[in-house]
């Protein structure tokens, strides 16, 4: 390590050398032990348009009171102001080119993480992996749930109800797999590719307490909404978790007025599934380009991934009927993006993939006139050994030429 790196190691750890004690708060000139009884969660209501989870914001206004109380590292929690220069010259991760990870001197200690989950209104909590039941190495082994999980693993209902499990085991390395599945067996369980922690968000405040407390140690932060996410995104060994599964909120308008759209509209929640959005489009009497598949996030990295509908022949990707989108950007800040502001943004978030500009709280979409009838066909091609490859080729040309005029 250089002079100027062992420098910038002191300089960064010497702040947080507290960190693994008493954390307190003053009270009228009394120093008191941070708990659930002296700290209450740092959150303000607001007003707006707005979705009922979105109105309970994080603001420089809590974050003040909390510093003029003295609570033990609430700079941790504090916004990002730096300009886009000093974040590109900043000292904050000179030192450590790597994400800080559990067992590091900066990872922070019991304490620290008792006092988020104070500021979070009890929402934090450390990973115990799905198939933990199945084995004594968490404490909680229950033959029962062992054998409930291990019979519906292949169900994705389980794995979307849980904090931190994904579809895709393999990326979390199968290190902790229920007896019998696939014929693995890990004879521990250990976290492995799991998260660390994991924020259940039930409203904004918590979502951005956990994008400052994450920028502010250098943490690897990511999502999960359902965990369909088979590229491995919606989970990080070491990491803090934003779980979106409980924003579920929709509002409808009848006609909602932005830049070049005026028209029927649709704000949906984070944490709203495919069934979730039909199911409200049904009761409001139109039709919301989503996914085929019904248990997936819609409003997760389904539309940051563009989203293909068995509409899109019809009305575009489920990214081209975004209007606006709510996200908390990394300074922690919550923003919306869309045609008007924070254009960039606006045009990121629409298909430019999940857990990479920020953390979306709600997409307002638009909504299309209810279809009366909808034509569905299904269809196989067979061949044999007798029939050349251009035939069989000539004749798939010749049956979508003809498509046309059978509809």
């Amino acid at each position: 390590m250089s002079r100027l790196s062992q420098v910038l190691f002191l300089a960064a750890a010497v702040p947080l050398a507290n960190l693994a004690g008493a954390q307190t708060i003053t009270v009228d000139d009394a120093v008191l032990e941070a708990n659930e009884s002296t700290v209450a969660p740092a959150a303000e209501a607001l007003t707006g348009d707005l979705l009922k989870e979105e109105t309970v914001q994080l603001t420089d206004a809590v974050l003040t009171n909390l510093t003029d109380l003295s609570l033990s590292n609430v700079s941790l929690f504090d916004f990002d102001t730096t300009s886009t220069g000093e974040k590109r010259s900043g000292s904050a991760r000179t030192f450590n080119k790597c994400k800080t990870y559990p067992g590091d001197l900066l990872w922070p200690s019991k304490p620290i993480w008792s006092v988020f989950n104070l500021l979070s209104g009890f929402a934090v909590s450390e990973t115990v992996p799905i198939g933990a039941s199945c084995y004594d190495d968490f404490g909680n082994y229950d033959a029962a749930r062992c054998e409930y999980i291990t019979n519906e693993w292949t169900n994705s209902t389980i794995h979307t109800e849980d904090p931190t499990s994904v579809m895709s085991p393999l990326y979390q390395g199968l290190t902790c797999m229920p007896s019998g599945v696939n014929n693995i067996s890990a004879g521990t369980c250990t976290v492995g590719g799991y998260p660390s922690y994991v924020v259940k968000a039930t409203n904004v405040a918590q979502i951005q307490l956990a994008v400052n407390f994450a920028r502010n140690l250098n943490l690897r932060l990511v999502v999960k909404n359902t965990g369909h996410d088979f590229n491995g995104r919606s989970s990080g060994s070491g990491a803090l978790s934003v779980w979106t599964h409980f924003l579920k909120s929709i509002n409808f308008y009848n006609n909602y007025k932005t830049g070049s759209y005026s028209g029927p509209a649709l704000k949906v929640g984070a944490g709203v599934q495919g069934f979730e959005l039909y199911e409200a489009a049904e009761k409001y009497g139109v039709t919301a380009v989503g996914g085929e598949g019904m248990t997936v996030g819609y409003a997760g990295g389904y539309l940051a991934g563009g989203g293909h509908s068995p509409m899109s022949p019809k009305y575009g990707i489920a990214a081209d009927s975004v209007l606006s989108i709510d996200v908390v950007t990394p300074d922690g800040r919550f923003v919306t993006a869309n045609e008007n502001q924070n254009t960039e943004l606006f045009w990121a978030l629409r298909g430019g993939g999940g857990n990479t500009f920020g953390v979306v709280t709600s997409y307002v979409v638009k909504a299309y006139p209810k279809l009366d009838n909808v034509a569905v066909m299904t269809f196989s091609f067979s061949t044999g050994a007798n029939i050349t490859n251009d035939a069989f080729w000539a004749a798939v040309k010749a049956y979508w030429e003809g498509l046309p005029w059978q509809l």
